[in-house]
């Protein structure tokens, strides 16, 4: 049974027609725990509250994921990866409990800004001539890049009753098809089988010396990312992007398709497709070490 449940967690990510999750639960816990220890000093406006509540942030940094069906929510006004559903509940905030969830929601769009606009749109350009599944299996993997200890924590955050802070997120987001308690239930269950699907996929292979620098480098302007969002709120530089990257993502697919059709011509035109996408993924990572999200 534990055999067949993981290969269908894998068909389900090589399948699915959707731009995948780049940042997994684990990568959204390690960054939460990062930023308590190295953005929330005791200077910080937020310390007091953060460092109490440490696990109802780090859960308010998985909550934009609990309802699923991307496609179907962008459509809704009060759609989970939404500025305006972020700082709809700091603002509304009237407990320290209900505003580090905020915080929490915040750094989650904040990572996703970075994830959505720049390591997909990099990964679908960068690595044209893979198929689909390979993207969306190295998207996967990123939480593998992870310690442990960080997605330990995760298994030890499902067993912390968050029941009130629920209904607090359930009138706060809009939820397709289904109820958000349902939607609660399916992500739920997911997590809880992390410690399998992780195993499974630390089996399948190591990154390469390229993934490496790149979990580095976009795990740093990720954190960065919520920084600025704690300590500038809506001006931050995050607030300019949609953390669903959707008009990026969708140009970036277009992009890979023509590089494609390109590499296929001959070995010049393929040579020229090569550079092309070398040369816009060097400009990313040139773009992401100039520290763009610093507040």
């Amino acid at each position: 049974m534990i055999v067949f449940s993981a290969c269908c967690v894998i068909v389900l990510v090589v399948v699915s027609p959707e731009p995948a999750l780049a940042w997994g639960p684990v990568t959204h816990v390690a960054l939460g725990m990062q930023v308590l220890a190295t953005v929330i000093t005791p200077e910080h406006p937020l310390q007091a509250t953060l460092l109490k509540l440490p696990e109802i942030f780090l859960y308010g940094g998985l909550a934009p994921d609990i309802v699923q069906g991307r496609r179907l929510q962008s459509r809704l006004r009060r759609h989970s990866h939404n500025w305006a559903t972020g700082f709809g509940l700091l603002g509304s905030a009237s407990t320290p409990e209900q505003q580090a969830l905020a915080c929490g929601y915040l750094a989650h769009l904040a990572a996703d800004v970075v994830a959505h606009n720049y390591f997909l749109p990099a990964r679908f350009i960068g690595r044209f001539e893979s198929g689909i599944a390979s993207h969306l299996y190295t998207e996967a993997r990123f939480d593998t890049f992870q310690a442990h200890e960080y997605r330990d924590l995760l298994v030890k955050l499902l067993k912390v009753d968050f029941g009130v802070l629920n209904q607090t997120l359930k009138h706060a987001i809009d939820s397709p098809l289904f109820s958000f308690s349902a939607h609660q239930r399916v992500f739920e269950g997911g997590l809880r089988r992390i410690r399998e699907f992780d195993g499974l996929l630390r089996r399948l292979g190591g990154p390469d010396q390229a993934e490496v620098e790149d979990f580095g480098l976009f795990s740093h302007a990720s954190c960065a990312a919520i920084g600025g969002i704690l300590g500038g709120a809506d001006s931050a530089p995050a607030c300019r992007f949609d953390p669903m990257g959707e008009e990026i993502i969708r140009d970036a697919v277009d992009l890979r398709r023509k590089l494609q059709r390109l590499a296929k011509i001959d070995a010049r035109a393929r040579a020229m497709a090569r550079e092309i996408s070398s040369t816009m993924v060097a400009e990313v990572r040139a773009h992401l070490q100039q520290s763009p999200f610093a507040s």
